[in-house]
């Protein structure tokens, strides 16, 4: 039978173990001469998904009355002569782990039904036991497990990592700063993230060898302990390197199928919505009724991505199987929409003489307002796109933009173009321009690539060009 993840690990750092070989307390064997009730209730995950717990075993300590819960986390035990007696719950899982659930006493009534509610232990029980005392609410424990995405086995020795950004504004500028939390799977294919911030998405991934999970977001909302399990692919999963020669994470291809339905939030079929799994080089276009289709894809847990134009983009975490086309229905939400704004103003030439004079020589790329509104970008970095030279790829969080150095071949290390807006410097080489400004707020943009890049928008220690984007708001 197989565990939902994060009960089976709530249950494995469970502070008050009850081995039934220990049990306190002896209940009589039932009598059917002495008048009997019935012990009912329901078992509730308190954590993770904050819901029933379906397939516990909940039985009384010194018998042998059991009762299994539903899929609504509901139990019946019968037979049980008036008295009192000490109840607990397990999961198939508990005998391997070595260790049990809390221990409730209660009171059986003869003649009816006596309640007991079971849950697991609270959040800070938990993460005290498996991360020690964490006086920060803002940090959390991420638990789960990883398998193998062909025969479901645990994968043991995986290492599975998670990663958020965080944005420091100084007196120096702004920079972003890169955090993560890593852990390894035990003999179960178990893993547990302490110190994983509750406030902000994170991205998991698992690596073993060459073989690994896509990167996963995941919003603990404001949720101290959060179950995730992933899949991994050990054979069905190649890595294709162009992507890495510059830096980027790599690309991964496979046989697995993904088919699906992209729908509006009235239910209507979304038509032309742009679909692709991040970390692969799959993408597609939805038909006329929604419907749409991937294939050659890596087996395990990947993120599909859906994004059309007023529409809010859709991250939805798939786990694929080669040889078993996976079913996917994501559902849009509009964009929320700004209140109009309105702007009468002379027409001029250009609001911006330094860059018609920049423009004139010819050695970068250049897009003004009129070339802007032409593409109808969703992003920033969808005007980036089509820019020689620079490449545009998914970083966990959002998309960032690679160089390649201003020489024709590829560079085998990283190397990502200084940010500008409106003349001031972005510190930092990870902050995407999606980060800051919107397509509509943007007059003009300017790119570069390495030497042919003007002197004020020059790093120290550069080459990689540079980026620079004058807002409407800007001077």
């Amino acid at each position: 039978m197989r565990v939902s993840l994060l009960s089976s690990l709530l249950l494995a750092v469970t502070l008050a173990a009850a081995p039934r070989a220990l049990a306190a307390q002896v209940a009589a064997t039932p009598d059917t001469t002495v008048a009997v009730g019935a012990l009912t209730g329901m078992v509730t995950d308190s954590l993770g998904r904050r819901g029933p717990l379906p397939d516990a075993e909940v039985w009384v300590e010194g018998s042998a009355l059991t009762g299994t819960t539903d899929r609504t986390g509901a139990y019946r035990i019968q037979g049980l002569p008036a008295g009192e007696y000490r109840v607990t719950f397990s999961h198939p899982s508990l005998d391997s782990l070595g260790i049990g659930a809390p221990v409730r006493a209660v009171q059986v009534m003869a003649g009816t039904d006596t309640r007991l509610d079971l849950a697991t232990p609270s959040a800070s029980s938990i993460i005290a036991a498996v991360c020690g005392v964490q006086p920060d609410t803002t940090l959390g424990l991420v638990v789960g497990s990883v398998r193998d995405a062909v025969t479901g086995e645990p994968l043991s020795g995986t290492s599975v990592s998670a990663s958020w950004s965080e944005t420091l504004i100084g007196t120096t500028g702004i920079r972003r700063v890169e955090r993560s939390a890593t852990g390894t799977t035990n003999a179960s294919g178990v893993y547990s993230l302490c110190g994983v911030p509750t406030d902000v998405a994170v991205l998991l991934q698992g690596e073993r060898g060459a073989a690994a999970t896509g990167l996963v977001e995941l919003l603990m909302d404001t949720h101290r302990v959060v179950g995730r399990d992933l899949a991994m692919s050990l054979a069905d999963s190649a890595v294709v390197a162009t992507d890495a020669q510059m830096g980027a994470p790599p690309l991964r291809t496979g046989t697995a199928v993904l088919r699906g339905m992209v729908r509006m939030a009235n239910g209507g079929p979304a038509a032309q919505a742009l679909v692709l799994v991040l970390g692969t080089p799959a993408t597609t276009r939805t038909d006329s009724t929604g419907a749409f289709r991937l294939s050659g894809l890596p087996a395990g847990t990947q993120t599909v991505e859906v994004r059309t134009i007023g529409y809010a983009p859709s991250r939805r975490a798939v786990n694929l199987r080669p040889g078993q086309p996976a079913e996917l229905t994501v559902a849009i939400d509009r964009a929320q929409e700004l209140p109009s704004v309105e702007v009468l103003a002379e027409r001029r030439r250009s609001r911006l003489p330094d860059f018609e004079r920049r423009r004139e020589t010819g050695l970068g790329r250049y897009l003004d307002r009129e070339q802007i509104e032409q593409r109808n970008p969703m992003e920033v970095t969808d005007l980036l796109r089509t820019i020689p030279g620079m490449r545009v790829v998914w970083n966990g969080t959002d998309y960032d933009v690679v160089s390649s150095r201003g020489a024709a071949s590829l560079s085998s290390a990283s190397c990502k173009p200084a940010l500008y807006i409106d003349g001031s410097p972005v510190m930092g080489d990870d902050i995407s321009p999606n980060t800051f400004v919107r397509p509509n707020d943007v007059e003009a943009m300017e790119v570069y690539r390495g030497a042919d890049t003007p002197a004020q928008f020059q790093r120290m220690g550069g080459g990689c060009g540079a980026i620079v984007i004058w807002t409407r708001r800007g001077r």
